[in-house]
């Protein structure tokens, strides 16, 4: 079974390999990680997890030690000795925290239950790869107009993907702000003539701010909240536009 978060568009997204218990679920609902749109896979028993994870090569696993129970110490050794498989980032979570420890390697995240979901989140923002939770991206240079706080700003729109754009800012928001935003999209199907107001509550998730080398500042954000009609005007639109 795999579970779909808001996807609104037909493109490579970040899979993650879950053993839905321990509040596990509950935080990943909470996450703008799942809000951009997650692939979420579940597994039942420790001994589908090698296979389940051959088949779908997830971005990340996340799973509940005592749901899987003993079973799930070789499970993960066979990961670790498949080379493609030995790198993928694991968050377990576990009553015994310093047992699990052995089983995984430096760069995984061993998680004491109860569960944090602020903990989980934190975990999942930097383990979980950026890049391929936007799709592809086309340029679109329009005017938007931010709500940040009580200021209504008119910058400018640098690209757009169908789960997200970048906008043009003198200096950068900090990765979890929200605000409204409202642009124009182009509609292809009018050959251009005609354009669709997109209106929006974004969330950032990359900070480019004005001392990094050759990069435009600005931040990259993703929706959080649009109307679906509205995410179909934008689908479409990069749909058209990407080479």
């Amino acid at each position: 079974m795999v579970l779909f978060a808001h996807r609104w568009e037909a493109e490579v997204i970040p899979i993650i390999l879950i053993s839905d218990e321990a509040g596990l679920f509950v935080a990943l609902e909470t996450s703008p990680v799942l809000r951009i749109g997650c692939t979420l896979v579940p597994i039942r028993s420790a001994a589908e997890l090698p296979a389940q994870a051959a088949t779908v090569s997830p971005d990340l696993i996340l799973l509940d030690a005592e749901c899987l129970g003993d079973a799930l110490h070789p499970a993960l050794k066979t990961l670790k000795l498949d080379r493609k498989l030995q790198h993928v980032p694991i968050i377990v979570a576990t009553k015994d925290a310093a047992r699990c420890r052995s089983w995984v390697s430096a760069t995984d995240v061993v998680l004491p239950k109860p569960v944090d979901p602020d903990t989980v989140v934190t975990n999942l923002k930097k383990l979980l790869p950026l890049p391929r939770r936007a799709g592809p991206r086309v340029p679109l240079s329009v005017p938007v107009v931010c709500h940040l706080g009580r200021r209504r700003v008119t910058l400018k729109l640098k690209d757009i993907a169908s789960g997200g754009v970048f906008i043009r800012m003198p200096e950068a928001l900090t990765r979890g702000t929200r605000f409204d935003a409202t642009f124009a999209v182009p509609d292809p199907v009018a050959g251009g003539s005609v354009s669709h107001t997109i209106s929006a509550t974004c969330e950032v998730v990359r900070e480019v701010r004005a001392d990094d080398a050759d990069l435009i500042p600005g931040v990259g954000v993703a929706f959080v909240k649009i109307d679906r009609t509205e995410a179909g005007h934008v689908r479409r639109f990069v749909s058209a536009a990407a080479p």
